[in-house]
Order: structure tokens, then sequence, then C-alpha cells
């Protein structure tokens, strides 16, 4: 059965040798991101990946960390508070999510257990499902465990807005210099490929 590649030849289609390698190419990872696009030609720019994304993400961390460094003590001392408070409102929505699904866990759990297998056989299943949902049990009754939140200063507050917008800050130059450096690449290895395949006119 014809590919994707093939099916212009298989169709009886006039096709260089040019335009067959070029199409070709969205096989490899130089140009995937043009696999799924098969009305963009393959070009030194066009197989570069879009990196506004991350540019975006970037411009947005700047922001948040200057937002940090200017707050006032009010400011700082009212996303404290907001954070404590949606804090205790997750805690309590996870503890009652725990105590619900910990309830239906261990009501599958007594009738696993007071299940006689049919065989010696089949006593594997019925540990296999025990050992499932005491895992799951023990798991998301843990969420009791978390220690409730504490209720930062200004300056704990001001300290952790300013960690965490550097930290996005780092991702985001990161993702940036890497895919910056992958475009360089996949352009020139379209470029070289361009510059290595015959200028053929004769159709197959």
């Amino acid at each position: 059965m014809p590919t994707h590649f093939t099916r212009p030849l298989y169709d009886g289609q006039d096709v260089t040798f040019r335009e067959f390698a070029m199409e070709c190419t969205r096989a490899m990872s130089q140009a995937s991101a043009l696999k799924e696009l098969p009305g963009v030609p393959v070009t030194p720019d066009t197989v570069k990946i879009d990196v506004n994304y991350y540019r975006g993400e970037l411009a947005a961390a700047n922001d948040r960390l200057d937002q940090a460094l200017t707050m006032t003590d009010a400011e700082a001392a009212a996303a404290a508070f907001a954070d404590y408070e949606a804090s205790l409102r997750w805690r309590q929505e996870a503890a009652e999510h725990s105590a619900a699904i910990t309830y239906r866990y261990s009501a599958m759990l007594d009738q696993v257990l007071a299940w006689e297998p049919p065989t010696p056989a089949h006593e594997p299943l019925r540990d296999l499902m025990a050992a499932q949902l005491t895992h799951e049990i023990v798991y998301d009754g843990s969420v009791a465990d978390i220690p409730g939140p504490t209720l930062r200063t200004a300056d704990e507050q001001r300290a952790r807005m300013q960690a965490a917008a550097w930290g996005e800050i780092t991702r985001a130059t990161d993702q940036i210099v890497r895919i910056s450096g992958l475009n360089y690449d996949r352009s020139r290895w379209v470029e070289q490929l361009q510059a290595g395949l015959p200028q053929q006119t004769t159709k197959i």
C-alpha cells in the first residue's frame, strides 16, 4: 500500500527526485513540525519550532518579579493571606475527597476479603484486588498527614514570590535557548539538503 510519501507516484502524478526528497523530510526529526501540515512547504524557516509561547512566559514571569520586588508590606501581607486561605480551602476539599474515596475503597475491600475464590488458582486474583485497594486507601488517607498551611509574613511572601518568578524566568529562558539551538540546527540541515539535491526538472 502506498504511504503518504509514495502516494503521488502511485497515483501517477509527475514528481521529480528533488520534490520527492523534500516531501520525505517530513518524516525526519528536523522537519517534525511539518509532519501533519502537508500544505506547508519544507523550507529553512518553516521547520523552525515556534518559540513565542516561551517568550510570553518569560515576559509574564518578569512582570511577576517586578510586582514582587515593588509590592508594599500591605500588599505582601494581603497576598500572603490570600495564599493562606487558598491553601486552607484546598486542604479541606482534599480531605473531603479523601474521606469519600477511602470509604468506597474500604467497602470494596470488605467484599474482596469476604470472597472465597473458587479454586486455589484464583487466590492470587483476590490478593491482587486486596493489594490494589489497600495501597489506594493508604495513599488517599495520607492527605490527613499533610501539615496545615502557615500564614507567611510580608517579607516571607515577597521572598517566595521572587523565588517563584526567578524559577519561571530560568525555565522559560532555558527553553528559549534550547529551541533556538534546535531551530538553527534544523534550518541549517534543510539548507544543506537543498544545496545537496540536484536541480532536477525531469519528472517521473
